[in-house]
């Protein structure tokens, strides 16, 4: 697949910049006499009627583009299950358009195994949508309406993505209660279908989500601009462990009765503009079983019936403790290359530093040394001893000297998880 360019800025032949389209016309002509013959009378005007105009053009690529949704709407039904990601924008024409992006998972034979399938998520661009309106229930309504074009069932939707979610907020509280409320839907399913929008328009409603969107906006926000930095080319591992111990410290913050206090008020402001109550529901009393104990100073495991201290202990905490797990681990294994390799990312750093804490830092090298083999400590000790006294990089360590190569290994130490 190369996506190049099917039509031109311009349909006159035998020009620069007429399309692809028309340059492989020109290039069959070469082989086939016919269509030599047809572009000659183009070219002299002998005739007008040629079928190489924009409409033919976009007529071939309607064609094509019809044949390829075909294909994966065949796969999406095959796969039962699916979700949509849509997002609004305008055209250079400013109508305000819909992209619809539908998502499923299928299985693919794996060459090296008879037995098992590997599964695979795959997503597929199914098109631009002409929006009247951006407000949420028209955006429903032409959602029900494509899906039900592309012979996609409703009761098979496992998940639905919106970029433009200020539009979808207010709306989706109002769909799911007017489906609550429609006594039309009978059967079985029709009475689930009652109870489970009813359930999910009482949750999004709570205060207890609105405060569960602030917590997890905080957490996502602090970890995507810590995700970019690493990122970077520029940065080097001892820069890589001063951010990472940052996040340290901020998800350390957020564990405590302060940092939920923090979070509170800013979920009051926005219940106040969702218009929310700002208070959490009492939690339904659980009968905690009785378990037989093997000490007598044992205590009771007493269940939290106040709801602003249960969901701090049973969320807050719990999902704080989470993130801050996977960044101490993720700390851990920087801070382990840091202290091997980080003097040589800052070999300025030798002039400032003791004897003791230079020759430390030889010894961490050279256990390293059983990759590249033989005894380095004592080799790179007296480079450094050179290099503190006349100050020089390139005129004392040699291109092919130890350090250089720990260098190399220093590098190498990024693709190794053991290290």
């Amino acid at each position: 697949m190369q996506n190049l360019a099917f039509c031109g800025t311009h349909e006159k032949l035998h020009t620069f910049g007429n399309g692809n389209f028309l340059k492989f016309v020109e290039y069959l002509a070469l082989f086939d006499p016919l269509m030599n013959e047809h572009l000659r009378k183009i070219t002299d005007e002998k005739t007008h009627i040629h079928y190489l105009g924009k409409d033919i053009e976009n007529e071939l690529i309607q064609l094509l583009a019809t044949t390829i949704k075909e294909e994966i709407l065949a796969s999406v039904q095959a796969a039962n299950y699916f979700s949509v990601i849509l997002d609004c924008t305008p055209d250079v024409s400013h109508v305000e358009q819909m992209t619809m992006i539908v998502r499923y998972a299928t299985t693919m034979s794996v060459l090296d195994s008879d037995h098992c399938d590997a599964v695979c998520i795959k997503e597929h661009f199914l098109g631009f949508v002409p929006l009247k309106e951006t407000t949420g229930a028209n955006m429903t309504d032409t959602i029900l309406h494509q899906l039900q074009e592309m012979s996609l069932p409703i009761e098979n939707l496992r998940g639905q993505g919106y970029d433009n979610g200020s539009n979808m907020k207010g709306d989706v509280y109002d769909a799911l209660v007017e489906i609550s409320n429609d006594t039309t839907q009978t059967g079985s399913s029709g009475n689930n279908s009652r109870i489970d929008a009813q359930c999910l328009a009482k949750g999004i409603s709570s205060f207890k989500s609105v405060v569960s969107l602030v917590v997890w906006h905080n957490i996502l926000f602090e970890i995507n601009v810590t995700s970019k930095q690493l990122q970077t080319k520029t940065l080097d591992v001892r820069d890589a462990v001063k951010q990472l111990e940052e996040t340290k410290k901020f998800l350390s913050g957020c564990r405590s009765d302060e940092g939920f206090e923090k979070v509170l008020i800013n979920a009051r402001k926005l219940a106040e503009e969702l218009e929310i109550p700002a208070c959490f529901e009492p939690v339904n009393s659980v009968c905690v079983r009785r378990k037989k104990k093997q000490f007598t100073y044992e205590a009771d495991d007493e269940p939290i019936e106040n709801p602003k201290e249960n969901f701090k202990v049973n969320f807050f905490f719990a999902i704080i403790a989470t993130a801050l797990q996977s960044v101490e681990k993720r700390f851990t294994q920087m801070h382990q290359i840091s202290s091997v390799f980080g003097l040589l990312y800052n070999i300025h750093s030798l002039n400032t530093e003791a004897a003791h804490q230079i020759f430390d830092h030889c010894l961490k090298l050279d256990n390293m040394g059983t990759l590249l083999g033989g005894n380095l400590c004592s080799s790179l000790w007296d480079h450094c001893k050179r290099f503190r006294t006349t100050g020089m990089v390139y005129g004392v360590l040699a291109p092919r000297d130890w350090v250089q190569r720990y260098w190399r290994l220093g590098s190498l130490g990024f693709e190794r998880s053991d290290y």
